[in-house]
């Protein structure tokens, strides 16, 4: 339920974007890569990942979602050859960060002062 849940709300925010003109020239092709796109990525990367989720840790889990946008991005250049700006680089190391954080246990910065002000 949460994947067609996550799908629907993807084609919602994705419908401003979407080329008719394109898949309609493209022909058989272009259907044929969607389709399997649609297989591979919803169907079966969807059941792996949440018959995951019940047996990981929450704290695994939200490193693995900070994870995902850096992987997309390191990917992309080591597959592509694409650079990486320097806005993304910053943002490889903040995510990179927060993953530390997240499974090292690292106290957040307002966490810290809240746990300070109940004290006195």
């Amino acid at each position: 339920m949460l994947s067609a849940v996550h799908c629907l709300i993807g084609c919602i925010a994705f419908l401003p974007f979407l080329n008719v003109a394109a898949l309609q020239g493209g022909g058989a092709p272009v259907w044929g890569w969607l389709i399997g796109l649609g297989i591979i990525h919803t169907g079966i990367v969807y059941v792996l990942l949440y018959s995951a989720y019940p047996k990981v840790p929450t704290t695994v889990i939200a490193a693995a979602a900070f994870l995902n946008p850096a992987a997309a991005l390191l990917s992309d250049f080591l597959a592509f050859g694409r650079s990486i700006t320097a806005m993304q680089g910053v943002g490889l190391i903040l995510i990179l960060l927060a993953g530390l954080g997240v499974n090292l246990g690292w106290p957040f910065f307002l966490g810290k002062l809240r746990a300070s002000s109940q004290k006195a």
